[in-house]
């Protein structure tokens, strides 16, 4: 993927921003099985993080990604996502 914000990333971002909260890579890339290997899945995160559409957090030695307050909306996206950094997925 080369972390460049691809379809893939975006629909991965939706995901993350729809069901709000924590997520570790493993999380969604479950959900998304077999649509995006380990790899792809970290160099989507990875991009987002890197564009500012994700936060990244180290948490009980785990990397955990999520769309919070701080974070960019991608082009095309409503204006009007609620923000849900609740509980950890």
């Amino acid at each position: 993927m080369g972390n460049a914000i691809n379809y893939d990333a975006r629909a991965i971002w939706r995901h993350l921003v729809r069901d709000g909260g924590w997520w570790t890579a493993s999380n969604p890339r479950l959900h998304w099985s077999p649509t995006f290997t380990e790899l792809e899945m970290v160099d989507a995160l990875s991009a987002l993080v890197g564009g500012g559409f994700l936060d990244r957090r180290e948490f009980q030695c785990r990397v955990q990604y999520c769309f919070t307050s701080d974070c960019k909306q991608l082009l095309g996206t409503q204006s009007n996502l609620s923000i849900n950094t609740g509980a950890i997925v």
